[in-house]
């Protein structure tokens, strides 16, 4: 049976050091005192009281894992949803790792509910048994996880005037679905923003770049391209008419810029290898967690 498939029968009993990355952990063999551990590990004192879920997934590396010197594996309680819940959490996007509280995981046919509070630090001696190996979440999951993860952390914010016009913008233009379509040809989504230190500012200067896979065919870019220079011609254009909201100003498209020429790349759509480290000393990556993992 494959190891990404739901099976309430252990696959096998592993030593906690065999465990890896991914894999999911029978909870309902594990002692109560143990049980009472991993809440009690939990960062965040009113987590501390919920019940454990009858699975949990492993979120520490493997060599950490492997590590005699690291006392520590990192474990979060998955729940399984039942079929209003799993719509409903999908409706809310949490099946994409762009809610960093939450997140929805698939294993074979069932939807799990992550929770970021819910995260334990459990210390390896508590794990002495054998734990009860259910399966592992195939690489696209294992993909999101990460992502889930190290997206709390690893992200620059935006000024707050331009990110809610930003954001609120390409979902009504259904640019997160545009791109979703196209998520073999599209890498990322790289933003200049200027000034980048000033939350409510009348105006930015705004660059928008769609990197492009070296694969990609010829039509789906320039097809990439028109979609993407009609919508910031749009957001530039309603922007500039508004008083009451911060205006956008896409020198990209005007050809002037407000506070001076980006000294990285402005233009609409790059090949991968044309966007360099220079650029990304002033570029942004976008969350574009809503296109990279398709349905």
């Amino acid at each position: 049976m494959p190891t990404n498939q739901p099976t309430h029968q252990p696959i096998a009993a592993l030593p906690v050091q065999e465990l890896r990355q991914g894999m999911i952990v029978d909870a309902e063999q594990l002692h109560p005192e143990v049980l009472a551990e991993i809440k009690d590990s939990r960062a965040i004192a009113r987590y501390r009281t919920k019940q454990v879920s009858t699975k949990l997934i492993v979120l520490s590396q493997d060599c950490d894992i492997a590590n005699p010197n690291e006392s520590i594996v990192e474990l979060v309680p998955a729940k399984v949803l039942n079929e209003n819940q799993e719509r409903k959490g999908r409706e809310r996007k949490f099946d994409k790792p762009s809610n960093y509280g939450k997140l929805i995981v698939r294993f074979g046919g069932e939807y799990l509910e992550l929770d970021a509070g819910m995260i334990s630090a459990v210390e390896k001696a508590t794990l002495s048994a054998p734990l009860n190996f259910l399966g592992e979440l195939d690489d696209r999951e294992q993909r999101i996880l990460i992502d889930w993860r190290v997206g709390r952390y690893n992200r620059k914010p935006f000024p707050d005037a331009f990110n809610r016009l930003f954001k609120k913008f390409f979902e009504e233009q259904g640019l997160w679905d545009f791109l979703e379509q196209r998520c073999d040809e599209v890498s990322d989504v790289w933003v200049y923003v200027s000034p980048e230190g000033e939350e409510q500012a009348a105006q930015y200067d705004v660059s928008v770049t769609v990197e492009i896979d070296q694969k990609c065919p010829a039509h789906v870019h320039n097809e990439v391209h028109e979609k993407l220079y009609s919508a910031l011609k749009t957001l530039h254009e309603v922007t500039g008419q508004d008083p009451g909201i911060a205006t956008l100003n896409f020198g990209q498209i005007s050809g002037d810029w407000i506070f001076g020429l980006p000294r990285c790349t402005v233009e609409i759509t790059a090949m991968s290898e044309d966007i360099s480290l220079f650029d990304i000393q002033f570029l942004r990556t976008y969350n574009t967690a809503f296109a990279c993992y398709p349905d």
